[in-house]
């Protein structure tokens, strides 16, 4: 499925106009994850990482928790992180599709 086939004209257009603002980009992608990331990787002005090493801070963060009870917040974050990434992936990847004249319905 594309993209294209779930927004309207207005949509589209500021999909494009978003993917052209690289400091947006990163600000939205820093609010989405910064529960996942926390806030002691995320820094202003610096573009956000992947490879941001968040997972040191987990132990940290949850003192009491037991290994397991940490392996699993492991795999939770990295779950999550890997379909906000996708995500992104997507939508830097849109590009509009160009509807020609024979393509549209007349009957519309």
């Amino acid at each position: 499925m594309t993209l294209n086939k779930i927004l309207n004209e207005r949509e589209r257009e500021q999909l494009v106009s978003f993917n052209n603002n690289e400091s947006l980009k990163n600000a939205v992608k820093k609010v989405l994850l910064y529960n996942i990331y926390g806030s002691e990787v995320m820094q202003p002005g610096e573009l956000l990482e992947k490879e941001t090493s968040w997972i040191y801070a987990l132990p940290n963060e949850n003192v009491k928790a037991t290994d397991e009870e940490i392996g699993k917040m492991v795999r939770i974050r990295v779950s999550a992180l890997t379909f906000l990434e996708d995500a992104f992936k997507a939508l830097e990847a849109y590009q509009p599709e160009v509807v020609t004249e024979e393509e549209v319905n007349p009957g519309v």
